[in-house]
């Protein structure tokens, strides 16, 4: 991921013609600054903070996620082809999505900054409420219940766009109906026809996405319509195992709920200690939660690729990756949300402007400014 974007200056992406268009807002606060100084230099917050210790910027980067964003990079509202929105091979291109661009941009700034500054993220909200112990329902397809549904073409507000993928037509669909739960994995044992997986408690770097075959007999599969899934309440990153070391209070796997299990006897023999694979990143870019599927099946609604996102105009402003504070001084109970240390707050703005395959944000709903940044 990093090798792609190596040698190009962030500075330049961002200034150029191409990401003009971004609905991108920085807002910087500055602590400690001599009088004067910011005011004489406000775009070189960075650079200023580098040459002088008495600026200590804090930027929160305010991501517009809404549904248009799954468009090109360019003016006008041209959906991205499904194979391009996020190809490496098309980054800074007209092809590449304006989601994708502007994840990719933000995440250059915090790799090649994090040293100088704090950093936070905020967007909008994206996912439905929590429903504990409340599995999603499955898609209805000649009487036939299934957990992924075939689907051929995408649509936004322009006419549907074949689903091209590997040089064949069509893709899964995930099934949740309106239970909304945007963190689905796949046991290492179900992930597909011809997965490269072939053992539990893998360590090492993760293959490449997808991690199913590519080949049409294979990913056409009916098998496929029928893997389990488990979906968990946070990103817990591309694989990741609920165990002693990364899970000591049980508190992932307990709020986890799905086809392995949504009883805790159920979860201690079916998801702890078991490798889970992020689905984006097993069948490769599932497609933005705006994005309307063809054919419609018979099963619950919403009808969209992706993750299924909260689309109702009560959308708000959501915190995503909050800044680091030093609370060991303060009487201040820090919660499961709160960074504990700058680099993990680091990392979470990371984790959420990756590309969507690896937890990033995605394009989806509606564009409640006012609510997340107040009246400009």
């Amino acid at each position: 991921m990093k090798g792609s974007r190596r040698g190009r200056s962030w500075l330049g992406a961002w200034s150029g013609a191409w990401l003009g268009w971004l609905a991108l807002t920085v807002l910087v606060v500055l602590g400690s600054a001599r009088p004067g100084e910011a005011r004489l230099r406000p775009y070189y917050v960075l650079h200023t903070a580098t040459e002088a210790a008495a600026v200590k910027p804090r930027i929160l980067f305010v991501l517009d996620t809404s549904g248009s964003m799954g468009n090109q990079s360019k003016q006008g509202l041209t959906e991205c082809a499904w194979e391009e929105c996020e190809n490496p091979a098309l980054y800074g291109s007209l092809q590449e999505s304006r989601i994708g661009a502007a994840r990719r941009v933000i995440h250059e700034v915090v790799e090649s900054t994090q040293n100088d500054a704090k950093f936070g993220l905020m967007t909008f909200v994206q996912n439905g409420e929590h429903k504990y112990n409340s599995t999603p329902p499955k898609c209805t397809e000649g009487g036939i219940d299934q957990r992924f549904f075939w689907v051929t073409h995408h649509f936004y507000t322009n006419s549907p766009l074949e689903i091209t993928r590997d040089g064949h037509v069509g893709v899964w669909r995930l099934c949740q109906g309106n239970n909304i739960r945007p963190f689905a994995y796949l046991r290492w044992d179900d992930l597909g026809v011809g997965s490269v997986i072939t053992s539990n408690d893998e360590t090492g770097d993760v293959p490449p996405s997808p991690l199913i075959s590519k080949a049409q007999a294979d990913v056409t599969n009916m098998a496929n319509a029928n893997r389990k899934v488990q979906w968990f309440h946070k990103f817990v990153g591309v694989r990741f195992q609920p165990n002693a070391t990364t899970d000591p209070d049980q508190e992932i796997m307990h709020l986890s709920v799905g086809d392995y299990g949504d009883t805790d006897p159920e979860k201690l023999a079916d998801v702890w200690g078991h490798d889970f694979y992020y689905w984006p990143y097993v069948d490769g870019f599932p497609g933005y939660a705006n994005m309307r599927i063809e054919p419609e099946n018979t099963g619950p609604s919403p009808n969209l690729a992706g993750i299924a996102a909260k689309q109702t105009s009560g959308q708000s402003g959501k915190l995503f990756a909050p800044f680091y504070i030093d609370l060991s001084g303060t009487a201040i109970v820090p919660d499961t949300d709160t960074p504990s240390s700058r680099e993990q707050a680091h990392e979470r703005v990371l984790q959420h402007t990756a590309p969507i395959i690896e937890g990033g944000v995605d394009a989806a709903g509606l564009t409640p400014w006012y609510s997340t940044i107040g009246a400009i």
